[in-house]
């Protein structure tokens, strides 16, 4: 892998997502009457600035990263200064950066899902063996027998017909079976709990002459599409977290080093595998700013609900900012633990991080 390739990848990559993380924050202000001081992109020192209608548009020399300097952030006498609108405008400006983040991986994963790709439409699940004895020899299942569907649904994977046998819990199915050219209906109870190496049926089966057909998922049903997709990063990244918790196993999770690492091998894959880098990235970067930890957009939230039970009565910006120093302490302390404890490793043993 070119490093250089992986660290001008990483570099971009990440730059964007921030920068339009900013501009949420950014617009969401604009919208609410807030008056924004300056919009960075990367952090200084200043590079140059830009100055437009009161506002400063600057490019900062450390290029990962950006920020939004608002009017009156702490002091609520400013007049159009953030501290001084409602609890509800300003959250509203917390959660702006994330959800614009979280909106343009929906439109990625969306635009992905529309994309032609190989879809099966055609196979023939056969049997290979039946076990004497077992549900599908009493219900006359043959050797050569093809298994076309299962309770009136078409079956064309091992996959599906195992989860089509799953979901009947033990009680009766019927399957639509050709032999040869004759169509029948099968029935049997596949076991609960069977044999070991029988299966709940006790048949062995194959898949065989399978057809594929490039195919596009119908427009409109793209964006339903990157929702199912986002959902299924989403569940598969708390399973993850999850495991690096309470297992000893090398967990699915990275760091810097990490996201670097598979950023640089997705731009040297192709743009297919870019765009779901930069996918996956603009999403977990919208969630995690909107956990409730010290330090991020989510960790503000908390004390604006604190404000509101206290009937406006507000936590002194020093005791809020000892907070927050403590949950930046607490993200560069496990952003060190991954780094050194999973990146690193994977990294120096030449391992990819992409499957």
């Amino acid at each position: 892998m070119s490093i250089l390739v992986t660290i001008a990848a990483f570099v971009v990559v990440l730059s964007f997502l921030v920068l339009i993380h900013e501009l949420g924050h950014f617009w969401a202000a604009r919208i609410l009457g807030i008056r924004v001081r300056e919009l960075g992109i990367g952090f200084p020192p200043r590079l140059k600035g830009i100055w437009r209608n009161g506002i400063v548009y600057s490019l900062n020399w450390i290029p990962v990263g950006g920020f939004v300097r608002l009017e009156g952030e702490s002091d609520p006498t400013v007049p159009d200064g953030y501290a001084g609108k409602p609890v509800w405008a300003r959250a509203t400006v917390l959660v702006a950066g994330s959800a614009v983040n979280i909106l343009f991986a929906w439109f990625i994963f969306s635009a992905l899902a529309s994309l032609p790709v190989e879809r099966l439409v055609d196979s023939e699940i056969v049997i290979q063996e039946v076990v004497p004895g077992s549900p599908a020899d009493e219900a006359d299942l043959r050797v050569g027998d093809v298994i076309r569907g299962v309770d009136g649904q078409d079956v064309l994977t091992l996959g599906q017909l195992s989860d089509r046998i799953s979901r009947a819990d033990g009680n009766a199915i019927e399957l639509r079976v050709m032999r040869g050219s004759v169509p029948l209906a099968v029935y049997l109870a596949p076991r609960a709990n069977p044999p070991p190496g029988e299966g709940p049926m006790g048949v062995s089966i194959r898949l065989l002459n399978p057809v594929f057909e490039r195919r596009a998922a119908p427009v409109w049903q793209a964006p339903w599409n990157g929702i199912v997709l986002m959902g299924n990063v989403i569940t598969g990244t708390a399973t993850e977290i999850r495991r690096a918790i309470s297992s000893s196993t090398n967990p699915g999770i990275a760091g810097p080093v990490g996201i670097a690492q598979a950023t640089g091998e997705a731009a040297q894959d192709g743009p297919i595998s870019l765009l779901i880098i930069v996918a996956l990235l603009s999403l977990n970067l919208g969630i995690l700013n909107l956990l409730p930890i010290p330090a991020l957009d989510g960790g503000r939230i908390p004390f604006l609900i604190l404000e509101v039970v206290r009937r406006g009565r507000r936590l002194s910006p020093e005791r809020e900012n000892v907070v927050h120093l403590i949950g930046f302490v607490f993200l560069l302390s496990m952003v060190l633990f991954v780094t050194v404890g999973i990146d690193l490793p994977r990294l120096l043993q030449g391992d990819s991080i992409l499957p």
